[in-house]
Formats: C-alpha cells, sequence, structure tokens
C-alpha cells in the first residue's frame, strides 16, 4: 500500500505547495535538513558537530544507561512500575498511535483543500510557532 500511496500522495503534496523545502516557508522539509547534515557528518566526521555536541551526546547516553540501570537494581522503581501496569499497557498502543498519526492526518486534507484553492476553517498544523 506504501509503494502507492506514498507517491501519490508526494504528487499531490507537490502540487498544492510550491514552497516545499524552503527553510522560511510554511513547509520546511525538515527531514530533508536533518539527512543532509548526516551525509555532511559523514564525509567530514565528528569535526562537523556544534561545540561540545559529542561530550553532551556522550553525558546524556551515560544518564539514559544510569537511569536503566537505578531502575532494574532498586526495589522503589519497581514498585512504581507495578502499580498500574496492566492498565499502562492497554494504553501503549492507542497513546503511540496518537503521536505518530497526530499531525500526519491533516496532510492529506489539507493537500486537497489547498489544491482548491480553500483555507481551512481552522488551523490543523500541530508544530510550535504555529
Amino acid at each position: 500500500m506504501g509503494c502507492v500511496i506514498s507517491p501519490l500522495t508526494f504528487t499531490l503534496f507537490f502540487r498544492a505547495f510550491d514552497d516545499i523545502g524552503n527553510p522560511d516557508g510554511y513547509w520546511k522539509a525538515p527531514y530533508a535538513l536533518m539527512f543532509r547534515n548526516m551525509a555532511i557528518l559523514g564525509v567530514r566526521g565528528v569535526s562537523a558537530l556544534p561545540a561540545h555536541c559529542l561530550e553532551l551526546s556522550v553525558g546524556f547516553f551515560a544518564f539514559a544507561v544510569a537511569t536503566n540501570v537505578a531502575r532494574d537494581f532498586f526495589d522503589a522503581a519497581q514498585q512504581v512500575q507495578e502499580m498500574d501496569s496492566a492498565e499502562a499497557e492497554l494504553l501503549v498502543p492507542a497513546v503511540a498511535s496518537g503521536f505518530i498519526c497526530g499531525d500526519g492526518i491533516w496532510i492529506f486534507p489539507s493537500s486537497l483543500l489547498a489544491l482548491a484553492k480553500v483555507k481551512p476553517p481552522i488551523c490543523m498544523k500541530f508544530s510550535p510557532g504555529s
């Protein structure tokens, strides 16, 4: 399904919005910038990273490992997990689907409205500063 729907949606999206990928436009294409930066990092190495980025990454990685080790070895963390774990497990797929699909669901109707030159009745963009 994705091999058919994805190109059709992209074509619709590309025809509807003329500023795709413009850093100052409404549709900035942040993943394109991310992939470009990863390519630059691959060519130039860690020297292309901003100042102290590598140190911060190592520090946060160590913090995450220490937090997980502490959670596994201390009994108090296990008691907190066992309080409502059965109910929480039921909600995990619904919450994850909401996060994944939240902004993406509006892209298709927004593209159709833009092709018809109709301004949506309400703002449906979920991003900072919109």
